[in-house]
């Protein structure tokens, strides 16, 4: 009897802790909706704002002059001077505004490549997105990524008081 108990904790546990991570994916606990400000009826379908699964916190790297011109995951060259990055799963073309947590800076880029190969790891930036977010020197930085609906553009974003960054 204590050896079966001594297995079935860890693996309730574990199922615990699966079945809350796919909970907050799936929006179990998503946000209520409830009427605006002005009156009017909320979202029927209770989209407000990114979904929760849109929104990353990790740690990113990046990645220079040895890679240059190389072919990416896209087919397209990469160019160290573009603010791009790789990312293990969201689609080729996603737009994603990426903020240094450390600092506050912020810099949107567009996945382009896959990776990053190095475990425990979100994204690897391009040169220049690095640059933007002040982390080249220190190689590595905590993150927040916030992945960009197509054509949904920064300033349209609910809750976003600066819309300092635009499509061209």
């Amino acid at each position: 009897m204590r050896r079966a108990l001594h297995l079935f904790v860890p693996s309730l546990t574990g199922c615990v802790l699966v079945a809350s991570l796919v909970s907050t994916c799936i929006g179990v606990y998503g946000p209520r909706s409830v009427p605006a400000s002005d009156g009017s009826p909320p979202d029927p379908l209770g989209k407000q704002g990114l979904d929760p699964c849109r929104v990353q916190i990790g740690i990113a790297s990046w990645y220079g002059r040895k890679f240059q011109r190389r072919r990416t995951a896209s087919g397209e060259r990469y160019e160290m001077s573009q603010a791009t990055a790789a990312h293990r799963t969201m689609p080729l073309g996603t737009q994603a505004v990426v903020t240094n947590l450390a600092n506050g800076r912020t810099v949107r880029v567009r996945i382009n490549d896959r990776g990053p190969h190095t475990r425990h790891r979100l994204l690897d930036l391009s040169y220049e997105a690095a640059r933007q977010l002040a982390m080249v020197h220190a190689g590595i930085a905590m993150v927040q990524v916030e992945f960009l609906e197509p054509g949904l553009r920064l300033a349209q974003r609910p809750g976003r008081a600066s819309a300092a960054l635009h499509e061209p």
